[in-house]
């Protein structure tokens, strides 16, 4: 379960942290402590968002207990010596209940909105990535026409064979050439010893 520090409640709800504080003892808003810190539920989250619903719209603060805690209203009215403080009039009444349902519509509202962005950001990713799919085939294709244009592998070996035979011919021609200068010398120099 999640819960959530007097800090951050002030920070969803867009109250003071103190305010925040006020609000949890004055209407008894469910929370845990650890140590000096106050932590509240998701359900007190909504509580604290109904109390700034009632706050903003003038209820008054036996109003606003009696809307988030309606069994303590109750109870406290039985107990009570003056009852008609305590009865909520028909028109509190449907104030409380008129913030309630802002508040459940603007829930709603803003879920949809999340998911209307989570959609808009998704394709947004598919326009890319399409995108990137279209380039990637255009340059496959480009590709795929230098490919063509490239001498085939029986061309290739062909080069090479014919490269391998005329370095044959080129050390066979060294090597008549080394055997006619041997055979000129030795005429060379039979000659002159004739002489």
């Amino acid at each position: 379960m999640t819960f959530y520090s007097a800090k951050e409640v002030s920070e969803i709800i867009g109250i003071g942290e103190s305010t925040a504080r006020t609000w949890a003892r004055d209407f008894e808003i469910e929370h845990k402590r650890k140590g000096l810190k106050m932590l509240f539920s998701k359900d007190a989250l909504d509580i604290f968002k109904t109390v700034q619903q009632l706050r903003e719209s003038d209820a008054g603060q036996n109003t606003i207990r009696r809307t988030i805690h309606p069994n303590q209203a109750v109870a406290e009215q039985e107990s009570s010596s003056n009852m008609t403080d305590m009865l909520l009039t028909e028109q509190e009444s449907v104030t409380a209940q008129s913030v309630i349902i802002k508040t459940v519509v603007a829930q709603a509202i803003q879920e949809n909105n999340e998911l209307a962005e989570k959609y808009a950001l998704a394709c947004r990713h598919i326009g890319s990535l399409e995108e990137q799919v279209k380039n990637l085939t255009t340059l496959t294709e480009s590709q795929s026409q230098h490919l063509k244009l490239l001498p085939s592998a029986d061309y290739h070996q062909s080069v090479i064979n014919r490269n391998k035979d005329l370095e044959t011919e080129l050390e066979d021609l060294k090597a008549k050439q080394s055997l006619m200068k041997s055979h000129w010398l030795v005429k060379l120099l039979f000659k002159n010893e004739r002489k």
